[in-house]
């Protein structure tokens, strides 16, 4: 037997603490990165994504908020910009041209902040139009020449109060029909 390498019962006992120290010092390192990690994921894996969906058919005009993320999209404001103007009025429908007597909206926001939940929406405006009704349809004509030349922006955060980029459409979309319809009608 060699008596090169010898240790005392304490000497044992302080290098086994010693190792017992070292693996929970460890253990507790990876237990507070597994935390930040779940924290990381849990904030992404709730992030709203907010798109501006526009729809324009002949019987139907509609403008709407579209939450396409995972988690809830809080509105913090929804801005409309017209002519260099920003925010004249608080709600898009106030912007539109008075309604024909017969006719009326068949959806819009009021303008006050809310959420909207995952794969749902908020409708900015909504209108059906008849089209066996003349006044209708040039109703709809005049709203679609309007719409064209506005903004619409909007600041939202996520359910942890995180900060984004401002979403914004142009809502020329509307006037793609306008062009096509006076081209026919010059024909």
């Amino acid at each position: 037997m060699c008596g090169c390498f010898s240790m005392t019962a304490d000497q044992v006992n302080a290098l086994i603490a010693f190792f017992a120290l070292v693996v929970a010092g460890t253990s507790v390192l990876f237990t507070y990165r597994g935390i930040t990690n779940q924290e990381k994921f849990n904030a992404l894996s709730v992030v709203p994504l907010p798109f501006i969906a526009l729809a324009d058919y002949e019987n139907l005009i509609r403008v709407k908020i579209r939450n396409d993320g995972n988690g809830p999209l809080i509105v913090k404001a929804v801005h409309y910009e017209l002519n260099g103007k920003i925010d004249e009025f608080e709600e898009l429908v106030l912007y539109c041209p008075a309604m024909p007597s017969n006719m009326s909206w068949s959806n819009y926001s009021s303008g006050y902040i809310r959420s909207i939940r995952a794969g749902s929406e908020l409708i900015l405006i909504e209108t059906e139009i008849s089209m066996d009704d003349a006044e209708a349809v040039k109703y709809r004509d005049g709203l679609r020449a309007l719409l064209k030349d506005i903004t619409v922006s909007i600041e939202y955060t996520d359910i942890y109060g995180g900060t984004f980029d401002h979403v914004s459409r142009k809502l020329d979309f509307f006037g793609r029909r306008l062009s096509s319809s006076n081209q026919s009608k010059k024909a």
